[in-house]
């Protein structure tokens, strides 16, 4: 399928890399999202353990297996009829091109559809729990600094990914709010790491498929909360806090690591850290709706406000009567009643001079072809 130029390609892509990884609870949970009332699963691309998982993860979001054969396995959501959209509310949000991963894990974590901490207000990130920032950017650093701190001050938990942080456009250093992410390499020993009962483990890199393991750990903060050891003399802190309890600054990019190594123990620091339960979803309500496609308009009827329509956001969507376009999840969203969206191609005058001087321009070249191609022959009847 050619979907590399999708609006919803972030969607896809998650999916597909939360399958390979074994995360079924995401997997479905954002295909209802996505609008699939029914779904063919290759059995190739399930490992024999993960499918008593998988089914059940089915069963979770409503899906019921209808038919199987020695290749795949059909389900379907037998709850929605005809055309439908979801209503749901993510408690936390995870922003940064490198911060969907979490999401995989705990499905509780919407992902943001922009990077740019500029791209949202105070306003709208307070309405959530946890802020997970991984890859993430900013226009102005003292004013993203501010605008968490006060998040923080509301009692919003805040987790940054050190890994991925914005290097210091002044300094040059990779630094946020006074804390600093430090470059190491791994190549022989391994760091212990350790989960509050006392128990320690090693990040056995080799094991994940790398030879060599290039990371951060964090530096500058006032509140050392885990050190990892990794021969008799060093230790690396890679969990710290600098001053405010709901800010807390991450290392040693954990998440991924989980993702290529699924660790028993790993996951079990993470729980705590994050104090989430992994799979746990967010309550999706099925609603129906009623879609009308026209050659320049889309007329959308929902019973509900807040509804995810499973509709890609497309740029060429402009809502009638100077209505605001809402979206999530790279789809659109509307509430009760009839929203209208005209079918504009903003672009469409440009492109359009573009292909009449194409056209001119292959024609002027055929007719230079062909000229000169009649004259070759004219010589050499000669």
């Amino acid at each position: 399928m050619a979907y590399q130029g999708a609006q919803t390609l972030n969607n896809i892509v998650s999916i597909n890399e939360a399958a390979e990884g074994g995360f079924y609870e995401f997997v479905f949970d954002r295909m209802l999202e996505l609008g699939d009332d029914t779904i063919l699963i290759d059995k190739r691309l399930v490992e024999e353990k993960n499918v008593d998982s998988m089914q059940l993860a089915a069963q979770k979001l409503g899906y019921t297996l209808m038919e199987e054969n020695n290749r795949v396995w059909l389900y379907h959501l037998n709850e929605a009829e005809g055309s439908f959209g979801i209503v749901k509310d993510y408690r936390n949000i995870a922003i940064g091109q490198h911060a969907q991963g979490i999401c995989y894990i705990y499905p509780e974590f919407g992902y943001g559809e922009s990077n740019s901490l500029d791209d949202y207000t105070f306003e709208e990130l307070l309405q959530y729990e946890k802020i997970y920032l991984s890859g993430f950017t900013y226009d102005d650093k003292a004013v993203a600094e501010k605008m968490l701190t006060d998040l923080a001050d509301k009692g919003v938990k805040i987790y940054i990914d050190m890994q991925h942080i914005p290097d210091n456009k002044l300094t040059g250093k990779s630094e946020f709010l006074d804390v600093f992410a430090q470059y190491v390499a791994f190549t022989e020993k391994f760091p212990v790491l350790s989960i509050n009962n006392g128990s320690q483990f090693k990040l056995d890199f080799k094991t994940a498929g790398y030879e060599e393991w290039n990371t951060v750990y964090v530096s500058g903060a006032s509140e050392k909360l885990k050190n990892a050891y990794y021969d008799s003399i060093t230790s690396l802190t890679y969990l710290a806090k600098n001053g405010h309890p709901n800010i807390t600054f991450m290392g040693f990019n954990l998440v991924h690591y989980y993702h290529e190594s699924h660790l028993p123990e790993l996951l079990t620091f993470l729980n705590e850290t994050f104090e989430e339960e992994p799979g746990v979803l967010m309550e999706s309500e099925i609603v129906p709706t009623s879609v009308v496609y026209e050659a320049d308009k889309v007329t959308i009827l929902a019973e509900h406000d807040d509804v995810i329509t499973g509709i890609a956001a497309l740029d060429c969507f402009i809502p009638q009567e100077d209505k605001e376009k809402v979206s999530q999840s790279n789809l659109l969203v509307v509430d009760k009643g009839t929203t209208i969206y005209e079918v504009e191609y903003t672009d469409f005058t440009l492109g359009a001079l573009v292909s009449i001087v194409g056209v001119a321009g292959c024609l002027i070249f055929w007719s230079l072809l062909w000229a000169f191609q009649g004259g070759s022959k004219s010589e050499k009847k000669n």
